[in-house]
This record gives C-alpha cells, sequence and structure tokens, in this order.
C-alpha cells in the first residue's frame, strides 16, 4: 500500500490552519504524513496545531516564499505519493480516496487532479468546471495540448506519484505561476487525471497580492508561456498570450486602473489584430486613461465593489435555491419571505439605496414612463406589479385615475410616501387581490423572471382576470439571449440569483395566449422614443439568434445594432381589439386581500 503525504505551506494562517488539517484527518482514505510548513509566518501556529499533538509535523523555515515552503516539505515528505493543500483551503472527505482508485485503476497515470469549488470567506461555495475533453480520463498530452491541461489543473487538487517528481521543484522566480509550470514540466513525461467531482474548496481571499497586483498576478504566466514555447506553434503561442494579455488588461480596468491596462491590452491587440473585442478594450484603455476616468473595483453601475457583489451574489444565490426547490403551496409564503430576507441582509441592494437617492429615482422612472405614456389615459385605473420602490406607481397615479403598486415584500415599500388615488397591496407571487376587471393597464418591469416558471402561467392568468375589456398588460422582462441579467452575471454564464426563468419573445407569446390575451405586440426603444415592432419580424429574427452558439447570441443582442431589441423582451397583451373604456365601477380591493 502507497503511503500519502500531505503538504500545507502556511503563512499568516493561525486561523484558517485548524481547518485545512482537519479537512485532510477526515478523508476517508487518511494520510500516513500532514506536514505544515511554516514560511516565516509573524503568526504562531504552534497553538492552533496543538489539538493535532502527533499527527502533523510542524517544519519551520526564514520567509521565502510559497514556492519554497513546497519544495521544503517535498523534501521531507516519506510517502510514495505527495498532495497539495494551501492553508486557507480544504478538501472533500472523499478526495484521496477517489484519488487512489485512479492511480490503482491507471498505473500510468502519474498525476491526479480534479474539479473544485471556491468561495470567499464565510460565503458558499460555487463549482469550477474544466473543459469535458480533460476529465475522467487518462491524458497523455503533446504540444499545446499540454499547456491547456495544465491550465485547468489547481494545485489543493493535485495528489501525484513522488516518483515522477524526481529532481523536479517549484520554481520561486515564476510565482505565481509557480505551478502551473512544474505541471507542465511533468505532463511533458507522463499520463494525468481530472476527476469531474469537485474534491477540494478554494477560499478566495480578497486582499491576497495575487488580487491586489495584476501584474504580479499575470506577468509570470507569460515567462512560462515562453518558457514552454517549443510545445507551441507560432500561432499557438500568441493565442494562449493573447488570453492571458485579455485577463491582464480586464483586471486593470476592473480596478480603475486605466493606464496600467493600456501596455496589456496593446500586447492582446498585437497578437489578435482582427479581434473586434480587443480592439474595443484597447480604445476603453485609453480613453479612460486620457479622460482620467476610474472605476476603482467596481464592476457594477451601482458602484458596489466585488466583495460587496459576491456578497450580494451568495445570499440570493441560497434563497433562490429555496424558492426553486420548494412545492408550489410553499412558494404562495416563501416569496414574501425571501424577499424581506434578502432586503435586509444585503443592506446595500440597489431598490435599498433608491429609497433614499431622488435622482436615481427619477432617472429609472423617466423612461418607463415614456412608455406608459402610450397607454396611460386621466381615465384609466393602473396596476404595477413588482412595483418595487413604487415611485413609478406614484407617477403614473399624478396622470392615471386610480394606481396601485402591487408588491411582495413590504421593506422595499416602507417609508415611500402616497397619494389619495395611490395604494399599497402586498401579493404572495401569484394571486393579485383586486376585482375581476377591473384594471385598464396593468404594467410589470423585470418581474416574470422572478417567478416560478410553475408560478408564471398562474400570474399571468390574475393579471388577465383583473383586466376590463380593451384592458393592456405591458410587460418587460430580460432576454434570455442577452442574459443572465441578475446578480449572478458577475459570476456565471446561466442565472442562479432570484431570475429563477428568463424569457425570449416566443415563450413569453406562448404563455400570453395560454393566459386568454387575444393578441401581443412587441414594443422596443429608441433614443427615449417608443415604437411598436412587427412580432413576425421579431420571432424570426429570435430564431435566427437562436441558432447560434451562446457566446455570438449573447454579444449580438448586447451589440448596439440589436440591444434595443434584445436586451428586454418587451411585450404588450391586449384582452381584445376594443378600445380600453372606463370600468363601470371603481376598481375594489378584494376582501381577501384585507
Amino acid at each position: 500500500m502507497e503511503t500519502i503525504s500531505v503538504i500545507i505551506p502556511a503563512y499568516r494562517a493561525a486561523p484558517t490552519i485548524g481547518r485545512a488539517v482537519q479537512s485532510a484527518l477526515q478523508q476517508t482514505c487518511r494520510p500516513d504524513e500532514i506536514l505544515v510548513i511554516d514560511d516565516g509566518s509573524p503568526d504562531d501556529l504552534a497553538p492552533a496545531l496543538l489539538p493535532f499533538g502527533d499527527q502533523v509535523r510542524l517544519i519551520r523555515q526564514d520567509n521565502a516564499g510559497v514556492a519554497a515552503a513546497r519544495n521544503r516539505g517535498i523534501s521531507a515528505a516519506r510517502g510514495d505519493l505527495v498532495a497539495f493543500l494551501d492553508a486557507d483551503d480544504f478538501w472533500e472527505p472523499q478526495k484521496i480516496r477517489r484519488q487512489m482508485e485512479i492511480l490503482e485503476a491507471h498505473p500510468d497515470v502519474a498525476l491526479v487532479a480534479a474539479r473544485y469549488f471556491t468561495k470567499l470567506p464565510g460565503g458558499i461555495k460555487q463549482v469550477i468546471t474544466a473543459p469535458g475533453r480533460w476529465v475522467d480520463r487518462p491524458i497523455r498530452a503533446a504540444g499545446v495540448d499540454v499547456i491547456d491541461f495544465a491550465k485547468q489543473i489547481w494545485t489543493g487538487t493535485v495528489l501525484l506519484r513522488r516518483s515522477v517528481l524526481g529532481d523536479e521543484r517549484f520554481l520561486t522566480a515564476l510565482e505565481p505561476a509557480e505551478d502551473r509550470d512544474l505541471w507542465i514540466r511533468l505532463l511533458r513525461g507522463c499520463a494525468g487525471y481530472m476527476l469531474s467531482l469537485p474534491l477540494a474548496t478554494a477560499v478566495l481571499v480578497p486582499d491576497s497580492l495575487s488580487r491586489r497586483d495584476p501584474d504580479f498576478a499575470y506577468e509570470p504566466m507569460i515567462r512560462v508561456l515562453h518558457r514552454h514555447a517549443d510545445l507551441t506553434t507560432r500561432a499557438q503561442l500568441r493565442r494562449l498570450e493573447a488570453q492571458v494579455y485579455r485577463g491582464w488588461a480586464s483586471a486593470h480596468l476592473f480596478r480603475g486602473a486605466a493606464r496600467r491596462a493600456i501596455r496589456p491590452s496593446l500586447a492582446r491587440l498585437r497578437r489578435q489584430p482582427a479581434s473586434a473585442e480587443a480592439w474595443w478594450v484597447f480604445s476603453k484603455a485609453l480613453r479612460w486613461s486620457l479622460s482620467g476616468r476610474r472605476h476603482r473595483g467596481s464592476p457594477s453601475h451601482d458602484g458596489r465593489d466585488l466583495k460587496s457583489l459576491r456578497e450580494h451574489f451568495e445570499i440570493e444565490k441560497e434563497l433562490a435555491d429555496r424558492l426553486r426547490q420548494a412545492p408550489a403551496d410553499q412558494r404562495r409564503t416563501l416569496y414574501r419571505q425571501v424577499y424581506n430576507e434578502l432586503f435586509q441582509r444585503v443592506a446595500n441592494h440597489p431598490q435599498n439605496q433608491r429609497k433614499a437617492d431622488l435622482f436615481r429615482q427619477r432617472l429609472a422612472t423617466r423612461w418607463q414612463w415614456r412608455l406608459l405614456s402610450h397607454f396611460v389615459s386621466p381615465r384609466s385605473a393602473y396596476l404595477e406589479i413588482g412595483a418595487g420602490d413604487g415611485h413609478l406607481a406614484m407617477r403614473v397615479a399624478r396622470r392615471a385615475r386610480r394606481a396601485y403598486a402591487l408588491d411582495v415584500s413590504e421593506v422595499i415599500a416602507s417609508g415611500n410616501g402616497t397619494s389619495a388615488n395611490f395604494a399599497w397591496l402586498l401579493t404572495d407571487g401569484v394571486r393579485i387581490p383586486l376585482a375581476s376587471g377591473s384594471i385598464n393597464v396593468a404594467y410589470s418591469n423585470q418581474l416574470m423572471e422572478h417567478l416560478h416558471p410553475d408560478d408564471a402561467a398562474a400570474q399571468l392568468g390574475e393579471i388577465r382576470r383583473t383586466l376590463a375589456p380593451g384592458g393592456r398588460y405591458v410587460c418587460i422582462t430580460p432576454h434570455r439571449y442577452s442574459g443572465p441579467h441578475d446578480i449572478s452575471k458577475y459570476f456565471s454564464d446561466e442565472p442562479s440569483g432570484f431570475h429563477l426563468k428568463e424569457y425570449t419573445y416566443r415563450e413569453l407569446d406562448r404563455l400570453f395566449r395560454d393566459a386568454g390575451f387575444s393578441f401581443t405586440r412587441a414594443w422596443t426603444g429608441l433614443k427615449g422614443r417608443f415604437f411598436m415592432l412587427p412580432l413576425p419580424l421579431v420571432l424570426t429574427m429570435e430564431w435566427l439568434l437562436g441558432r447560434l452558439p451562446r457566446p455570438w447570441q449573447k454579444r449580438l443582442c448586447c451589440g448596439m445594432l440589436l440591444r434595443p431589441i434584445f436586451i428586454n423582451v418587451t411585450l404588450v397583451g391586449y384582452t381584445d381589439r376594443r378600445p380600453a373604456p372606463r370600468p363601470a365601477r371603481p376598481p375594489a380591493i378584494c376582501q381577501a386581500a384585507t
């Protein structure tokens, strides 16, 4: 039976080293030794390791960096197999056993890695996937495939045979890309294997040097590529370099360092002169640099930094999973609970901030009123579903005979004023507490995507019930092809927050007709003016876009030409072809809602 050594380099790791060691000791196939390399850490690791007794061997050295610490551990290790684990990270209990099974089944495999999770401290885990061509099979790569495979490997998942290491070690001069360099060297002459099962978790430390300084993180990657240029053709090397420079420039732009982004964006442009994106990134870096514009640490339009966005994402994803998994009878009460909880836990949520920002309220209201002015008259009874802070509904109340703002959360509504012909209503996410035929114009913006797909048809039926003859329902919802549009857009390619389903025009048109609407019309806006589009034309364009690969769909739909049509689905459902008359009696709130 082969013996296993676990090497854990540690620096300023007293708060987290216990979790890392515990995850190694809790393996279903326990390692034979655990070596913690104290890399001149200013905090004392001994008290944190005291509960583990002689199960852990502590080795101290002067501060020399993570590569030197791992090399010291390799030299001191006695096992036939070596695994690496950082002091911030931890393993799943079956990690070593699963990898041992691969090594036993494939004697020619020398290195086994796996997919993994990432998380912020105190956050929830998110899986990091690798392309399917690399997983669940032995890989004996050649040429550029060696580099492409090594790029998928995270050191915290690696278990390798000590015999293949020989005299190979991590090169301290290549930090933080020293591990990628070593995997390339090893995979030149031996087979590797990557498990599709996530077996470890990387805890992302926001203030680490590699995240604070993109130059420190990316420049060594270029040097690693040049060290192994013999594995590539000239075109392949330029492709790999362009990928690194793309991330390098984007990291500087994200931090607001536009001048520092010019060099990597120009280097990418030299390698991809035909890339429209490369020209766009370079021009952005140049424009921002000349104008002095800065977007320090904030990829979002509302000014929040990455840490705040990540915290918001993790909270919203947790709550959205509760909604997705809940049965229908529980969702009726759960909508209000999860939205109230979201607005309370995410204090800097844009909806919360907008309540205290008059300028943003006016800005968000202005363009929506320009659309609604085509439908609302002084004789109209107006209903806004998913009214949020209610400012648009209060603006409509200045023109309409009566206005209602409907929402599942009382948190956003609290503190906002009212007028004599305006009223707040609460809903369970589906039912509308108004009498049948009492509304002339119903409106929702960014609502349908928040409903569970099973509830969308039920709520459309409720909206249709409340509309009087000749009534209209104006619905705006994000288009699926240009998404995701919720908080997950910063971290994922699919909606995983409160956007439970994003729609196309065809899907929404079918829902409207199933709910009893006579016909629908597509609308769009350009430079503050709104106009109707022929729906057959829009559906044909959508069908053509649907034939394209997903990245091209999003690129085209977010582009200047198609963005007005496909950034959102703007669909108006008509109850019939007659003009909307004034209701025979004033809109009445159902007794069940009181």
